[in-house]
């Protein structure tokens, strides 16, 4: 069967009933003015400059602006999953505007991300 020919099914949302544990976010401003959460997995590839985008001579630059503890995001997740039962917009508004929340709560709060690429120990810097 050809790629062209595979049926389309109508996604559907589900939430799950499980938010996990809070995690620290990490907030970077791209070279272009744009501001990104990540987890630490992602933050520290961003923090250690080893990004590149594909296509473009130019490396894009990343700032780390601030460093939260993800509480105020998994309480808007929490609030969220109630409110995406009834209506997924709501839910949607909920969870950008905790994390535009937890930005501003920790703007300015550097904490750099732990050194993934050292074995052993991975708290150790």
């Amino acid at each position: 069967m050809h790629y062209t020919q595979i049926p389309e099914k109508p996604l559907v949302a589900s939430m799950s009933d499980k938010i996990e544990d809070a995690q620290r976010i990490y907030f970077f401003e791209r070279s272009d003015g744009q501001v990104i959460a990540t987890q630490e997995n992602e933050a520290w590839s961003l923090y250690s400059r080893r990004p590149q985008v594909l296509g473009k001579s130019k490396r894009m630059e990343f700032k780390l602006i601030g460093t939260g503890e993800g509480t105020i995001f998994r309480d808007a997740a929490i609030r969220a999953r109630e409110a995406g039962k009834t209506d997924i917009k709501e839910a949607q508004r909920i969870l950008k505007e905790g994390q535009e929340t937890e930005l501003k709560a920790c703007l300015g709060k550097i904490i750099p991300p732990r050194n993934l690429d050292k074995m052993g120990d991975p708290n150790a810097m």
